[in-house]
């Protein structure tokens, strides 16, 4: 119950802008959420409890948190995710890994594996029903190669999520952050 306090005193400014354009949000039919990173380590019935007494309605699930990893690998089922969502009336979205991959490096194992995990996130997300898949595009490492190398990297491993969400059937949305 103290960590749900802290979290509620650390964003209980932003808790107060929410609520209070609530007719706003309503009107334009936004969503406001979290990010799970920004729930640190609550877990995900505590995380998803505490957003919508927050005034939030939704919530970007990273795929590689501690609290999610189970899911991914297949120790525990994914419905379990869905269930709890929809318990706290909650929309979510699916973020694939990004911290130690990079789409568009160089080194065509770390691209691999990056593809490798986000495929898994992919699965995830398609499992649980997610309205998103959200990825980051990748990042230049090196002056000496031109940019127009990372592009086409990172156009291409896109390709290849976006070619598995089509053979799997999915009609949720990839999004580039």
């Amino acid at each position: 119950m103290e960590e749900l306090r802290k979290h509620r005193l650390s964003l209980h400014f932003l808790t107060l802008n929410v609520k209070s354009n609530w007719e706003a949000r309503s009107a334009m039919n936004w969503k406001v959420g979290f990010c799970q990173g920004a729930l640190r380590s609550l877990d995900l019935e505590k995380g998803a409890r505490l957003l919508p007494s927050m005034g939030c309605d939704a919530i970007e699930l990273w795929s590689f948190h501690p609290t999610v990893m189970p899911y991914v690998i297949g120790k525990k089922d994914p419905s379990e995710i869905s269930s709890i969502m929809k318990r706290y009336n909650l929309s979510y979205s699916v973020h694939a890994p990004f911290h130690d991959l990079n789409i568009a490096g160089l080194n065509d194992r770390i691209r691999k594996e990056f593809l490798l995990e986000t495929l898994e996130a992919l699965h995830l997300a398609a499992n649980i029903d997610a309205e998103l898949l959200v990825l980051h595009p990748g990042k230049r490492t090196t002056i000496e190669v031109p940019d127009e190398v990372y592009l086409e990297r990172s156009i291409e491993a896109v390709k290849k999520v976006c070619q598995r969400a089509e053979e799997l059937g999915l009609k949720m949305r990839i999004g580039l952050e």
